[in-house]
């Protein structure tokens, strides 16, 4: 499958480079260290991670709007286990 959309990371100044809908690449999970269909802890923490990135940019101004893909079932355990570890730890 071929997307229409262009790569840009982060900390790009999204004014200059928009012109229609993005994909964010945030850099922090290799691709090969994950096995598609399994839920795991690490799954889990990544996806809350692009989640809150994604929040934080419509947040602040930065995004029109947030298009994320619904979490697995049985993912959110993990999910929910990586929001309560991240709010005792702070972050």
């Amino acid at each position: 499958m071929r997307l229409d959309l262009k790569n840009v990371f982060p900390d790009a100044d999204f004014s200059k480079q928009l012109d229609g809908a993005v994909f964010i690449d945030l850099g922090h999970l290799d691709p090969s260290s994950i096995a598609p269909s399994t839920a795991t802890a690490e799954g889990g923490q990544f996806a809350l991670a692009n989640y809150r990135h994604a929040l934080t940019l419509a947040r602040d101004g930065r995004a029109e709007a947030v298009c994320f893909t619904p979490f697995v079932a049985s993912l959110m355990v993990f999910v929910t286990a990586a929001a309560a570890a991240s709010e005792t730890n702070g972050s």
